[in-house]
């Protein structure tokens, strides 16, 4: 992740590819810039996703340990904005009130760090992804290319 600081213009967001809307709700107020090439690679991964999971999502989550250690705050009212936002929407509709709010969520692969001995810690990602259970939350996760250590331990902190 690349900061950029120059680039502060206000963002017309209905400007922005599908990734980049994504990103921009998961990720508004925290000083972070994706390069691009990053978001080369995250909208191959939504494209093949979408593919494979049948399905569009209505948030992004993409987990860097660095990242959610940083801004856990931001990142959990980012969430709970969209999903209030998806509560009034289907309040006002009332067409289809078992619709599910579908989350993407895309497992950055660290495991140097691992290797180096250093934790990666998952609890801030669980604290916002379950922590709105009460609502029909699909989760969807993406552990393409991600080191099979890697994943054994997200699934380990995950159980």
């Amino acid at each position: 992740m690349g900061n950029n600081p120059i680039s502060k213009k206000k963002i017309k967001v209905e400007e922005l590819s599908e990734i980049e809307k994504l990103l921009y709700e998961s990720y508004r107020k925290i000083d972070v810039d994706f390069t691009f090439n990053e978001v080369t690679t995250l909208k191959l991964k939504l494209t093949d996703d979408k593919f494979y999971f049948h399905t569009e999502f209505s948030f992004l989550l993409f987990f860097n340990n660095s990242i959610f250690t940083d801004n856990i705050n931001q990142i959990y009212k980012n969430f709970n904005a969209k999903i209030e936002s998806f509560i009034n929407s289907q309040t006002t509709i009332k067409t289809n009130s078992n619709k599910f709010f579908n989350v993407l969520l895309i497992i950055d692969d660290e495991i140097e760090t691992l290797n180096s001995g250093s934790r990666i810690d998952f609890d801030g990602l669980f604290t916002v992804a379950f922590e709105r259970m009460e609502i029909l939350i699909m989760l969807y996760i993406d552990v393409t290319n991600c080191h099979p250590n890697y994943v054994k331990e997200f699934m380990k902190q995950l159980f």
